[in-house]
Formats: C-alpha cells, structure tokens, sequence
C-alpha cells in the first residue's frame, strides 16, 4: 500500500489498483507514466527515508532495470535507470538507508520464446553460469556512482534484510546454486536447495557465510527492524516454519504434522511492541486429513510451540499465492 493506495503486483507487468475496503479492481495504472514496462511484487520499505522503493525490469533492444521511489508524501519517482547486459530476471532486490542492492544473475531471458509463446515458464530462462553473477550497488543520494562487483555465479529469489555495518553493506539472503528452483515451482523435484546466507559487501570485495541450511524460503523479519541488524528471521522450512536467532546461531523449528502444508510466514508486530520479536506469525496452512485450510497465528519467539489460534475455512484454499503482505 501507498500513501492510502492499494495495489496488487506481479513483476512482469504495471500494477493493478484495488479499492483498499471492498478490493474491488480500479485498473492497472503506470504511477502517471512512470512505470515503463514492469513493477516487481517485491517493494522495499526504508523507514528512515519515509519511502518505499521498487524495481522494474524493460526488455528491448536496450534491456533496464528501473528503481522507483514512493515517498510518503509526494509524487513518485524514477530514482535511476540501470542497463543490464541481457534481459534476465530479477525477482527481488534488498534496500539499506543508504544503498539499493541488486543481484543479477545469469539466468538468460530468450526473448524468441516469450514472443512465440514456446514453453512454459521455466523454458523461458537458460542458465549460463560462466557468465558469473554481479552485484550493483546504488548509493540513494547519489545514484549516478554505481559499484558493480563481479562474483561467481548463483541465484536469489528472495532478500530477508539489508543493513549498514561500519563502512560495508551486510545482506541475508536465501541463496541457490543455480536456477533449477524454478523449474520445482511446476512440481518437479527441488535438485539444488537454499540455505539462508549472509553476504558482506566489502568495498569491492564479496564474503558469504552460511548461517542455517533448515530454513530455506520466503524470509520475514520485523518491520521494527528492516534497515537495522535484525536478531531475528522468520523462514519457511521444508517441513513447517521456524524462527533464526542470528545473535545465538539457534534454530526455533515447528515442523508441521503429516497432511499439513504451511505457507510462507508474514510477521505482525504488537501494537507499541518495544523489541523486533515481539509480535505474531501468520501462516496459511493446508489440513490435508479435513480437506480445509486454516490461517495459523504463532507466538513469533515460541516457534516451536505451534499455532496459538487457527482460524478455520470452510474449503481448502492452494499453496501458490505468494507476495508482500499488508499485514
């Protein structure tokens, strides 16, 4: 949502407006001609800046990656418009007080295909992996003096945090070797999992560390703490959801009983809540056994525990639907 407006994304077109009470559909909209192609469903807030940032990708002759800026009050802008060196995909991006990070990885846009409409979605994307990946870095208050790093290649769906740490650029990440994800999203065997990683940007030099191999998706911290160290990521694990403690190095895992499916967490802060942990996780649950889903609300520091309250439907409802919440 923005400055009282409600819209519903997809990165591989403009955004759809919603009425925010009856979400009835209002259109899809540019922003006033801002948006040339695409908005991605994965905008950035920064609290210290008062505005949410966004990216958008642009295939042609010249292939771009926009960054937009949605401010509090005030119009909407194009912040910078990067060129990249082939139409590629890029699904999220992690934003800091001070940087915008993207990460372009070598998974190759065949445009022949999307034209013709041949194949699916994954057949789309080639993965070339002695391309190597790179790292743009966009300072926000001086977005002409980008840093673009090179590293080996591997692919990100999604960021859980950024932040700024004595000089250097430190970003969680869920990290995969390769592009083989994308073809699990069909239902094929996962060949190559995620593990939570943390990437360190150093001033042109690049360090990872990995912090937890059992949580591996759709990463959530508190809105108390974007932009800040957080102590805490809320991740979907294979067998159910759980809860990284970065200070101890600890797991918090609930794993879900037989017939059940968890979707991805979103975490709800307490109202006036005095620390990042103090809140709720919500899930989206499929029951197998009753044919029903139910939304799970967890105490977001006892993990473990289970769900606190489920709140039933009459009909189960698919495990497909993914995003950034307004919660």
């Amino acid at each position: 949502s923005w400055q009282g407006r409600l819209f519903g994304l997809m990165e591989g077109a403009t955004p759809t407006e919603v009425d925010p009470e009856t979400l009835e559909t209002l259109g899809a909209t540019d922003l006033d001609g801002l948006i040339p192609q695409a908005f991605s469903a994965h905008p950035r807030r920064c609290p210290a800046r008062k505005s949410i940032f966004n990216l958008g990708l642009s295939y042609g002759r010249q292939n771009t990656l926009d960054l937009f800026g949605l401010p509090e009050t005030g119009k909407a802008r194009r912040v910078t418009t990067l060129e990249l060196p082939y139409a590629t995909l890029v699904h999220d991006f992690a934003i800091t007080d001070k940087h915008a990070i993207f990460l372009i990885s070598p998974a190759v846009l065949q445009l022949w295909r999307a034209i013709l409409q041949v194949g699916g979605f994954a057949d789309l994307f080639r993965w070339e992996p002695e391309r190597g990946s790179e790292l743009i870095v966009v300072p926000l208050d001086e977005p002409s003096k980008v840093r673009r790093i090179q590293v080996d290649a591997f692919w990100v769906w999604h960021f859980a945090n950024a932040f700024e740490q004595g000089g250097d650029i430190v970003l969680d990440m869920c990290r995969y070797k390769d592009l083989s994800s994308l073809d699990a999203i069909g239902g094929n065997e996962l060949t190559s999992p995620s593990a939570l990683v943390r990437g360190r940007i150093s001033k042109n030099r690049f360090t990872t560390e990995v912090l937890t191999k059992d949580l591996q998706e759709f990463p959530s911290a508190s809105p108390l703490a974007l932009t800040k160290e957080n102590k805490h990521t809320w991740m979907q694990g294979p067998n159910g959801l759980g809860r990284f403690d970065h200070e101890r190095g600890e797991q918090d895992l609930w794993n879900n009983p037989n017939g059940q499916l968890a979707s991805e967490p979103v975490f709800v802060p307490r109202p006036k809540a005095a620390h990042e942990g103090e809140g709720w996780v919500l899930s989206l649950i499929l029951d197998g056994p009753s044919d029903k889903s139910f939304l799970g609300v967890f105490d977001a520091m006892n993990m473990a525990e289970g769900p606190k309250a489920k709140l039933w439907f009459d009909q189960r409802i698919p495990l497909t639907f993914h995003g950034q919440f307004v919660a």
